[in-house]
């Protein structure tokens, strides 16, 4: 049910998104802003720095992501450590008793 709703509003979202640029495209040929040459080199122009834009932010959001993995299992990795060692320190004054320490 939830992604129905989702995929509805994601349509919904690229619908409009549409509209307004087929919107400002006549705006901005209607007048004579940009002539329709200059205007599909602009849109060509846009696309493509949109892809580099999206293949960089995903390659930033990996190495992040990675990072932050390794990081979190640094830090499982020490706080195990330390509950070894608080275990070895509390059972300590039973091994030297005992004499095995």
């Amino acid at each position: 049910m939830r992604i129905d709703k989702s995929l509805r509003t994601i349509g919904n979202v690229t619908i409009v998104l549409f509209a307004i640029i087929v919107i400002v495209g006549v705006l901005a040929l209607t007048p004579g802003i940009f002539s329709t040459q200059e205007m599909i080199f602009q849109v060509v122009a846009v696309v493509l720095s949109v892809l580099c834009t999206a293949v960089v932010t995903t390659y930033l959001l990996i190495a992040q992501s990675k990072s932050e993995e390794n990081q979190k299992k640094a830090i499982k990795i020490h706080e195990n450590k330390i509950s070894t060692c608080s275990l070895l320190q509390a059972e300590a004054p039973e091994l030297r008793m005992a004499g095995l320490a």
